[in-house]
């Protein structure tokens, strides 16, 4: 399906669909170039490599959702952070812990 319409898609919702993997990475990356709204929420099977494809090949991905993904490293999650695509569904408080800290220094110069 993903190579023959892909390319005219710009929303695609396969949350929670169960056979979402690898090889469902690899047709979007490859056929979903002006995809710009992706759920990808409760996909077990992708792994942070292959989301990283689908987000490097789909330049035009402007929102990712990603509920129920509780796989995913902290240093990854950093990765995400620093994308132009809005990503919901993560919990991303460790990526952002470290800010508490930083915005009372500032505080204490003041």
């Amino acid at each position: 399906f993903l190579e023959v319409c892909g390319g005219s898609l710009n929303q695609l919702c396969l949350n929670n669909v169960r056979d979402v993997g690898q090889d469902t990475a690899i047709s979007l990356a490859k056929s979903c170039k002006r995809l710009r709204y992706l759920d990808l929420s409760w996909c077990r099977k992708l792994t942070e490599e292959e989301l990283a494809r689908i987000l490097n090949c789909c330049s035009s991905l402007e929102s990712l959702k990603l509920y129920g993904w509780t796989h995913v490293e902290d240093e990854f999650l950093e990765k995400l952070s620093r994308t132009q695509v809005r990503i919901s569904g993560l919990k991303m408080t460790s990526v952002f812990a470290h800010l508490d800290d930083t915005y009372q220094s500032i505080d204490a110069k003041f």
